[in-house]
């Protein structure tokens, strides 16, 4: 049988609002103890002094944080612009996203520098393939890194939900991108996360067991909160995931299906 702390213990450990992120509540619904032990009790695992390389997720995000705000700042969409421009645009924000990781300590020799370079090449199919789909329906970048419930006056508000004993939860979060397109006096909005794994989908049997609640999360604050984003109501419209792992197909010989074949990498 599963053992509960009594409310007084819950109200010396939470007193008043509690605030917690999404993460936190997938991590809780994925094990309660793991979740009691680190959040609650503050262990940690021992450190160990390691020479690590990049993230490279962090890599990918900070690129297309770049390429999405500059998107943003200009008012375009990638439907916009030529495949030239498109690549231009990639270029600068390498450049821009090369900078912030140094001013971080986040890349420092050549082995991180190519890390860099690889990841510019999976973007840059990223946004061709978007370039594509945002060609048919008119969406468009609206924002990047969206917080919500974050610092004080800055992103969103955090998202308010009522536990079935009454108390209130703030929610905290970042949503990677957020894009709009107009519809009648509101705007219909669809939120993208970024993964670095291949064919992440959302898992509605997860969702339900509370272990995957991003999306679902993101678009109950568009719901929200979207009107302080756009000035209109936003009607959230769809979420996905956007893989930026290469998808490999097998083909018999290259001369084949040419179209088809990506170029192995590392």
């Amino acid at each position: 049988r599963p053992i509960s702390l009594n409310a007084k213990t819950m109200a010396r450990l939470y007193p008043g609002v509690f605030h917690t992120s999404v993460s936190n509540l997938e991590r809780y619904a994925a094990c309660p103890f793991k979740f009691f032990s680190e959040k609650v009790l503050g262990l940690k695992e021992r450190a160990e002094a390691e020479l690590g390389a990049v993230d490279v997720g962090k890599v990918h995000h900070t690129i297309l944080e770049e390429v999405v705000s500059d998107l943003v700042s200009k008012k375009q969409g990638l439907a916009d612009l030529s495949g030239e421009e498109v690549f231009a645009l990639l270029r600068c924000s390498c450049q821009r996203a090369a900078a912030r990781l140094q001013e971080g300590a986040e890349t420092s020799n050549a082995r991180d520098a190519y890390l860099l370079r690889r990841a510019a090449g999976r973007i840059a199919r990223v946004l061709r393939a978007q370039q594509r789909a945002t060609s048919r329906d008119g969406l468009r970048p609206s924002a990047a890194e969206l917080s919500f419930g974050m610092e004080e006056g800055k992103g969103l508000p955090a998202l308010k939900l009522k536990t079935p004993a009454g108390r209130d939860v703030f929610l905290r979060g970042m949503i990677d991108r957020v894009d709009l397109i107009e519809l009648a006096d509101e705007f219909l909005g669809v939120v993208i996360d970024y993964k670095n794994t291949r064919d992440k989908s959302l898992d509605f049997s997860q969702s339900y067991h509370g272990l995957s609640l991003q999306l679902i999360a993101y678009l109950l604050v568009l719901a929200d909160h979207g009107v302080t984003l756009a000035g209109r109501p936003i009607r959230p419209a769809g979420a996905l995931y956007v893989s930026l792992v290469s998808q490999y197909h097998k083909v018999r010989h290259p001369s084949q299906d040419p179209s088809r074949v990506t170029a192995q990498e590392g």
